[in-house]
């Protein structure tokens, strides 16, 4: 069984963390020559430091989580693949059936399969900027399908926008109509993206000032909590003068837990894997600048090789 990463997930047994152990369960069956998993093998694969190993050196032999603790978090694990296939919307690329989790690999479910493979190329090569440019397009469908508007990539190093920060807030300006102050934030050459990955909006068919607008954060990093504010609205307002204040937005391609999505949503529109997957679902995502597919397939060869 291939491990998740460098197979140091941490899971604590007092906290039984389901979200981690289905996630290491789809990954461990995406990546299997048969594109299945047994969840009774996933239990034997916890130690008693909550850790998903494979083949410890003899020295370093772990002691083995105590049976009941193991049972109770793959069954939890196992309520929370359902709970996926219940809310994603046909658009859950996994079948849970006899204890046995077995995964589709087709396009059709190209959003979710590729959060969980950058979710997973985050633990063994993190900041991997390709990844993070395709997650960003990615979400940039998805708020396009979501407010059924307009929304461009404003991330840097950008590709469709102006590489200069100053040229393409005015080129945002100019696509949103909003109003560039003059006298407001000194915008500098050397700012990157002021925390804008991702902006969307929905105009009225006149045009005129005042519509619905998102500005999204984007970000692969595990510790996703500490990215939510990194676009701060307080210097945008003094950049682009809106009638009404976006929404502010934080996408990620983790599954978001009901106690963190409870902690961490008030005041950010939280998108994680299952919303955008199933805000994609059946749209054509096929594009000369990204290749979603391509990528995910890279990933899933590599996965089934590594060690």
């Amino acid at each position: 069984m291939k491990p998740w990463g460098a197979g140091l997930m941490r899971l604590s047994p007092t906290e039984k963390d389901p979200i981690k152990v289905a996630d290491w369960a789809e990954l461990n069956a995406l990546y299997s020559r048969t594109r299945q998993l047994s969840l009774e093998a996933v239990g034997s694969e916890i130690d008693i430091e909550g850790t998903l190993y494979e083949e410890p050196v003899e020295a370093d032999v772990p002691e083995a989580l105590p049976s009941e603790l193991s049972e109770s978090l793959v069954a939890s694990a196992a309520a929370e693949i359902k709970r996926r296939i219940q809310v994603s919307a046909g658009a859950y690329p996994f079948e849970l059936s006899g204890g046995v989790i077995k995964a589709s690999v087709d396009i059709s479910y190209l959003p979710y399969i590729f959060c969980l493979l950058v979710a997973d190329r985050e633990f063994y090569s993190p900041g991997e900027q390709q990844s993070t440019r395709l997650f960003e397009h990615l979400v940039r469908n998805a708020l396009n399908a979501y407010l059924g508007g307009e929304a461009v990539r404003f991330g840097a190093p950008r590709d469709t926008m102006p590489q200069g920060i100053i040229n393409a807030v005015e080129r945002l300006a100019q696509l949103t109509g909003n109003r560039k102050l003059s006298n407001g934030y000194a915008v500098n050459a050397r700012d990157q993206d002021l925390g804008l990955d991702v902006a969307a909006w929905k105009d009225f068919p006149d045009k005129r000032w005042g519509k619905v607008e998102l500005y999204i954060q984007c970000t692969t990093a595990q510790e996703w909590e500490y990215k939510k504010r990194d676009c701060n609205l307080d210097e945008w307002r003094g950049i682009l003068y809106w009638p009404f204040e976006p929404i502010l937005g934080l996408a990620v391609p983790y599954v978001v837990s009901d106690y963190d999505w409870a902690r961490e949503s008030p005041g950010v529109l939280l998108m994680d894997r299952i919303r955008i997957a199933s805000i994609l679902r059946g749209r054509d995502l096929s594009s000369d600048l990204c290749s979603w597919w391509e990528w995910c397939q890279e990933r899933i060869e590599e996965g089934s090789q590594r060690d």
